[in-house]
C-alpha cells in the first residue's frame, strides 16, 4: 500500500474516531490539518455529515441542525481559496 495513501487512512480514522468519542474539539482541528496537508480532501463534508447525524440539533431548529456540515463546507472552501492563494 502507498504510504500516501495509509497516511490519509490514518488520519482519516483519526478524526472519526474523534468525532464518534463526542471530541470535536480535537476533530475539528485535526480535520482543518487534514485539509491543509492532503490535496483534495472530501471527506470533510462526510465527516461533517457524520458529525449531524451523532449530535446534531433537532428537527424543529431549521438551518441550525445542519450546522456541522455548514461548518465543513465553509471551512473547506476557505482552506481551499487559502490554499490558492498561497501557492500564487
Amino acid at each position: 500500500m502507498h504510504t500516501n495513501l495509509l497516511f490519509r487512512i490514518l488520519l482519516d480514522l483519526a478524526v472519526v474516531m474523534c468525532i464518534l468519542l463526542g471530541w470535536w474539539f480535537i476533530a475539528l482541528p485535526l480535520a482543518v490539518l487534514c485539509a491543509w496537508m492532503l490535496p483534495c480532501y472530501l471527506e470533510l463534508p462526510v465527516e461533517g455529515l457524520l458529525f449531524d447525524s451523532l449530535y446534531g440539533l433537532g428537527r424543529g431548529l431549521g438551518v441550525l441542525g445542519f450546522l456541522g456540515i455548514i461548518i465543513s463546507l465553509v471551512l473547506g472552501l476557505v482552506i481551499i481559496l487559502i490554499k490558492a492563494i498561497v501557492k500564487m
